[in-house]
């Protein structure tokens, strides 16, 4: 069961991801990690409840989002899963409590942006 706050909640899965089944796994972990220091500075009490420890909310998420980029790569493919969690990963690392700045979504993004239209037509 995920705690009460979902990585969807954090990041947006419509708009923001290396795997173990897309490549070698770090992307997944670094989404996980990003969303968890992103849980523990938002909200420390209800990160410090649900999770004993940063690595505990890493363990949980990595393995939530592994599934989910195994489901995704399935239904589109390889590369279209690889460059979105690429493009999340970049929308993680811009986020804050408050959410993102679209401005800097594009600034910073772009690339990813592209690369995922690309691969996932």
């Amino acid at each position: 069961m995920m705690p009460e706050f979902e990585l969807s909640r954090l990041i947006p899965l419509a708009a923001a991801a290396s795997l173990v089944t897309v490549g070698c796994g770090s992307g997944e972990r670094k989404l996980a990690r990003l969303a968890c220091q992103l849980a523990e500075q938002c909200d420390e009490a209800v990160f410090d409840a649900a999770f004993h420890s940063m690595g505990d909310c890493i363990g949980l998420y990595e393995s939530e989002i592994d599934e989910y980029f195994d489901d995704f790569a399935q239904a589109t493919s390889r590369k279209c899963a690889k460059a979105t969690l690429k493009f999340k990963i970049c929308l993680a690392e811009i986020s804050s409590c408050g959410g993102y700045s679209e401005a800097e979504l594009i600034d910073t993004c772009w690339d990813e942006i592209e690369k995922a239209n690309e691969e996932c037509e």
